[in-house]
């Protein structure tokens, strides 16, 4: 059996976070900035370098259309390749995001 006690803690967050693509910078609870991860794989050009960097919305929405294929994208869901209607919707959501962007998946 276990028994808790409570401890309270300071802890640092940013109050602001900046876009590392465009420069946009907004307060850190509003969610239209979002921080990436990813990790190279061993043995790629990138072997074992990991990056994480800020891209708001517009941003991410141009990184995404940038693409020559699609990615698989949730909204509170699992998404599958078969899903291509649903992803279809999605993709409208995104160029609407994006307003004047000149770019586009190509099939």
């Amino acid at each position: 059996m276990r028994t808790y006690k409570v401890v309270t803690t300071e802890q640092a967050l940013p109050e602001q976070v900046t876009c590392n693509r465009c420069g946009k910078q907004g307060e850190y609870d509003i969610c239209d900035i979002h921080t990436l991860e990813f990790a190279a794989g061993y043995g790629s050009l990138l072997d074992m370098a990991c990056f994480q960097f800020e891209l708001c919305d517009r941003c991410v929405s141009a990184l995404v259309l940038s693409f020559k294929r699609p990615p698989v994208m949730t909204f509170g869901r699992l998404s599958s390749p078969d899903d291509s209607e649903t992803d279809n919707e999605i993709l409208e959501q995104v160029k609407q995001l994006t307003g004047n962007l000149k770019v586009h998946w190509e099939e």
